[in-house]
């Protein structure tokens, strides 16, 4: 599943390099998905020149091949967008409280900083070591923060929905096989429905 994440997005990446304009409608844009709501996922597959493919590129293929390893396929794509609408969502919560300027947004490294978070939660329910991870987590955040054009709000949404979204559904064990999988369902549908009804509510309170 990482390789057809990678794939999907270095298709995309080929489109822009050929006529970037084509995926506007893909871009998470300020105040625009609350009536195109796809691009909330969208946004996650789109990058802006060819350093910014590469690295997140070679970044989703380090922790990615490690975490599809722990979590198999299905639970791996679910954990990936699942980041991805959650550091969707915190970007357009920032930009809305004008906490960062407005601007469009797209890459993976909000999902991305969902996986090193997911990482983080399983390493320390296994008792490793966690402090590279969690200084590699600050540093991304940081740097977004200092730099113009990194998106700080993308990486701590992406950081905090992957922390949530692993402790609460992935990690949970039981001994029967039908319990842990409609437990995980049910705990996956209704961490998506806040979200959603988070970014809606969101809007509604603006345009009231």
């Amino acid at each position: 599943m990482t390789t057809v994440i990678m794939g999907i997005c270095l298709f995309f990446a080929v489109i822009y390099a050929i006529a970037p304009n084509t995926l506007e409608p893909f871009w998470l844009a300020p105040g625009v998905a609350y009536l195109e709501p796809w691009r909330l996922l969208t946004s996650a597959f789109m990058h802006f020149g060819l350093a910014h493919i590469l690295l997140n590129m070679y970044c989703l293929y380090l922790v990615g091949t490690v975490l599809e390893k722990m979590l198999g396929s299905t639970h791996f794509l679910a954990l990936y967008l699942f980041c991805s609408l959650g550091a969707s969502v915190f970007v357009e919560f920032a930009q809305l409280h004008h906490w960062s300027q407005p601007s469009y947004t797209a890459g993976a490294s909000g999902a991305i900083m969902g996986l090193f978070g997911a990482l983080l939660v399983i390493y320390r329910r296994l008792d490793t070591q966690v402090l590279p991870i969690l200084v590699l987590l600050i540093i991304n955040v940081v740097s977004g923060i200092i730099y113009p054009g990194i998106s700080w709000e993308g990486h701590l949404g992406g950081a905090l929905a992957g922390i949530l979204y692993t402790a609460v559904v992935l990690w949970p064990r039981w001994k029967q096989t039908n319990v842990r999988r409609t437990y995980q369902i049910a705990a996956t549908t209704v961490l998506t429905a806040l979200l959603i009804f988070g970014h809606w509510y969101m809007y509604q309170s603006f345009i009231i």
